[in-house]
């Protein structure tokens, strides 16, 4: 992802106006992200040197079962993302029905930034709970991390699906986005 072409939709200006952002996952094994063994699943990476000291890699084995997935041109485009939580709105049983309907329907759900599109848990409690950060009583305490999410990638008709037709989420802690420490993401994976 160059992060120069991404800028001008960055609101907060929190990522950095340059560099390359690289995400990997294991699409093989499509681990949850929750345990300590699943930190070696996923990885992003900054880049922000020389272009030209890049190089394209072969993938190492092509089988039937192993293969790369194919790689795609990203198009920057601003989208309203909505919470799937209304803390303090008094709607009608009607009304969120609607809501929901309304948020099912923007599909694919590819982006940086905004609202997790949460398919079974809020995505970023789901982080935090898995960080061993939760209450005694099970209410999760944020302990001053502001989570961000940084990429999350679902599940669609170019040949890529995670899990149940689900989507991967890459989530990283305000601080650390501005500090370019994209060691400490996060990931978790969800689906139906």
């Amino acid at each position: 992802m160059n992060l120069s072409e991404a800028k001008s939709y960055d609101k907060e200006s929190l990522f950095p106006e340059t560099g390359i952002l690289y995400f990997f996952y294991d699409i093989i094994e499509q681990p949850w992200g929750m345990d300590k063994e699943d930190e070696e699943s996923f990885q992003v990476y900054y880049f922000d040197g020389d272009a030209r000291e890049l190089a394209r890699t072969p993938y190492p084995e092509i089988t039937e079962d192993y293969f790369p997935i194919p790689t795609y041109k990203i198009i920057f485009t601003e989208i309203v993302t909505f919470p799937e939580e209304l803390n303090g709105l008094d709607l009608t049983e009607d009304e969120l029905y609607n809501y929901y309907e309304f948020r099912e329907s923007s599909q694919p759900r590819h982006y940086m930034f905004g609202e997790p599109f949460n398919i079974q848990n809020n995505v970023f409690e789901e982080i935090i709970y898995y960080e061993n950060e939760a209450e005694a009583d099970g209410k999760i305490k944020l302990r001053n991390k502001e989570l961000v999410l940084l990429f999350q990638m679902d599940s669609d008709d170019l040949n890529v699906m995670w899990g149940d037709s689900g989507t991967i989420y890459f989530c990283i802690d305000k601080k650390d986005l501005e500090n370019k420490t994209f060691s400490k993401t996060k990931f978790t994976l969800q689906c139906y």
